[in-house]
């Protein structure tokens, strides 16, 4: 979370759009980090979200290196400096959808949160 505070004084000094966007991620990620050190999990499928999320980064880092590399003469043929920021901020946005698809689709049920022992018992 530190990090990607640090990164967005940087990316607003430098005027650099890109950082001052991706900034952002890292700070999202270290606040849930802090609350599910706080919190532990105790939903059954736990292992679940933390699977399909590290899928998603994954994804996105895929994209974004195949993207931004491949599509960065071709979008800057079209003289639009902006154009060059949608290979890496496209799969973001599409990996949040996906995301919030996902968490709804597979959060508990009304309340259906099993205590830690049954968990570990599972």
């Amino acid at each position: 979370m530190v990090v990607g505070l640090v990164v967005l004084v940087i990316g607003l000094s430098l005027g650099s759009m890109l950082l001052t966007l991706f900034c952002w991620v890292g700070v999202f990620l270290g606040i849930g980090m802090l609350r599910q050190l706080r919190t532990l999990p105790s939903a059954r499928n736990w292992w679940l979200k933390e699977h399909y999320g590290a899928m998603l980064g994954n994804g996105v880092a895929t994209h974004v290196a195949f993207l931004g590399i491949g599509m960065n003469g071709f979008l800057a043929s079209f003289g639009l400096p902006w154009l060059q920021l949608i290979p890496w901020i496209a799969p973001v946005v599409v990996s949040v959808i996906a995301g919030v698809y996902l968490d709804r689709k597979y959060a508990p049920k009304g309340g259906a949160v099993a205590s830690p022992a049954a968990a570990v018992a599972a």
